[in-house]
């Protein structure tokens, strides 16, 4: 997923480059034209400019607005990724908390048994052996949450811009 959304990332960064380059030749061209509408006001040549400024105004308006419906469909897609990077953030906090919890009884678990056998009682080796693998598997999950964690926030960051 994280490689899904750094792909978008980079496809977005281009089409934004590909609609900037756009929108400067569209300023450029309306500069030309205008350089062209003072000299045929000086030439006197005004009428058969009128008509070619008006064909590229109708041109130049369909070329923006191509443009920012473009910029319009991007930024939802990156809204959306954006809210579904976070729901998963969401996600994951809620494991890793859920994680730590767990840790917790395990650690309280293991240290009852070892009060328990501090009172002369015979020590069980099976259960603690079998407490301490599930305290490190439990320690091991907790890890890989905060990995996950960790690669999302970075997700995020990269997504705010």
């Amino acid at each position: 997923r994280s490689v899904r959304l750094s792909e978008l990332f980079e496809l977005e960064k281009a089409q934004n480059a590909r609609l900037d380059a756009e929108l400067l030749e569209a300023h450029k061209d309306c500069l030309e034209t205008r350089q062209q509408l003072d000299e045929a006001v000086l030439q006197g040549n005004l009428f058969p400019l009128l008509n070619s400024v008006s064909s590229q105004g109708d041109e130049m308006r369909e070329r923006l607005k191509n443009i920012e419906n473009d910029y319009e469909l991007k930024l939802k897609e990156m809204s959306e990724a954006k809210n579904d990077t976070k729901w998963r953030l969401g996600e994951v906090e809620a494991l890793l908390a859920h994680k730590d919890w767990q840790l917790e009884q395990e650690k309280k678990n293991y240290q009852k048994l070892l009060e328990n056998n501090s009172n002369d009682k015979p020590v069980n080796s099976e259960e603690i052996q079998r407490l301490n693998d599930q305290l490190i598997r439990k320690t091991e999950e907790k890890n890989a949450a905060d990995w996950k964690i960790g690669e999302l926030k970075q997700l995020w960051n990269d997504a705010k811009w």
